[in-house]
């Protein structure tokens, strides 16, 4: 394993979860620090390329004021595009209202709504990474009814979040996102629901308007090849999305799929609409702390680092594509009406290792290949693609 994974245990003190700065009866904050360490091998027909990197050194401060008012701020010191992540304040009314105000994840996505600390593998899903919209500046309320068998999330975004093509980030003329998600666990938190108190259902949906440009969804594989070519598209963006999940003690069992369609108004020579964007996906994915421990958000290992600390072992497939809903010929023209389909599939196993609660090291291989392609001058892309991880969070 790189010497720069190895060394990330020097980075904060044993023990450490997240340094206080204030705690008293009306006002609490914390220090918090995210840092990752990556090996990369991506072996394609023309080679092989190798390296190390440092993806992700975040600082965050968040706390809670007066009982009712939560607030967080995160700057990531390696991105470019957005490195300020989460700066909201949110003010619990009660438990079925909430309101939250600032830059946060749009509630739309369930693993994009898992923070990255957490996650079983090292990569997003491709659904997740580019079908999801990620953090945005908005408004949203959300609170839990029925004895926390229903969550639910409502709010309006500035534009379409941060997984959209750069040149729409930028330009944020697209007006604002509406988002609303619904979570329902059938059985709660109730002592007779056994084992099924950690299954739940989730159904989200998105709706905006699209400026006209080259602005359909972007794609790549999980290791880094361009996937989707830059369409023009023009009129609204429309995402609808359900996942449903399963913990049972050390066993996870969870499954998502999306679906997103953008119009293509006024953009055939006619002047006339063009048949919509179809771009979908879908992942499942399961994981097993083989070492015991109860399989949630964190990780916190039973065992000493003498004994091996916690370890977990996961498993996932899925799959990412985009099309046009239409029946003619397809070409290869932002302007055809009916665009060459493309798409991959991907599967990877991994193993996370957890010495102790704020260090995590994770090691995935990935196979992915592409669809076969409807034309003599592409081929079909395979690709084995190991990677590793070292993880510091606290």
């Amino acid at each position: 394993m790189p010497y720069a994974i190895a060394l990330l245990p020097a980075m904060t003190p044993a023990g450490a979860s997240a340094q206080e700065l204030a705690n008293t009866a009306l006002l609490h904050a914390a220090l918090h620090v995210v840092a990752h360490a990556e090996w990369r091998h991506i072996d394609t027909a023309g080679g092989a390329d190798d390296g190390v990197d440092i993806p992700r050194a975040r600082l965050g401060l968040k706390g809670d004021a007066f009982r009712y008012v939560e607030y967080e701020i995160e700057r990531d010191f390696r991105s470019t595009n957005s490195p300020w992540r989460d700066a909201y304040v949110n003010v619990a009314f009660r438990r079925a209202l909430e309101l939250r105000a600032g830059r946060f994840k749009v509630p739309f996505g369930a693993e994009e709504l898992i923070s990255v600390t957490d996650l079983d593998f090292i990569e997003r899903a491709l659904v997740a990474s580019y079908l999801a919209p990620a953090r945005d500046v908005g408004v949203m309320a959300h609170g839990r009814a029925s004895g926390r068998r229903i969550r639910y999330h409502a709010g309006i975004f500035r534009s379409g979040g941060d997984n959209v093509r750069d040149a729409e980030r930028r330009e944020r003329s697209g007006g604002p996102l509406l988002a609303a998600r619904v979570v329902i666990r059938p059985w709660g938190e109730s002592k007779p629901g056994g084992r099924l108190r950690g299954l739940s259902f989730g159904t989200a949906l998105t709706t905006g308007r699209v400026p006209e440009g080259l602005y359909s969804l972007r794609g790549e594989t999980l290791s880094d090849r361009v996937l989707f070519p830059a369409i023009l598209v023009s009129g609204e963006r429309r995402r609808i999305g359900g996942d449903a999940e399963w913990r049972g003690g050390p066993i996870t069992l969870y499954g998502e799929f999306i679906r997103v369609t953008d119009q293509r108004l006024a953009l055939a020579v006619d002047d006339g609409p063009l048949s919509d964007i179809d771009t979908r996906g879908w992942h499942f994915s399961a994981a097993w702390m083989i070492t015991g421990e109860d399989n949630d958000s964190r990780i916190r290992p039973d065992r000493a680092l003498s004994k091996g600390g916690a370890v977990e072992i996961a498993a996932r497939v899925e799959r990412l594509q985009m099309s046009a809903l239409a029946t003619g010929p397809p070409i290869d023209s932002p302007r055809s009406d009916a665009i060459i389909p493309r798409g991959t599939y991907a599967a990877t196993a991994g193993v996370n290792w957890y010495p102790v609660e704020w260090l995590k090291i994770q090691a995935n291989v990935v196979r992915e290949w592409t669809d076969r392609p409807p034309t003599a001058v592409e081929e079909v892309f395979r690709t084995w693609h190991p990677v590793a991880r070292g993880q510091v969070a606290w």
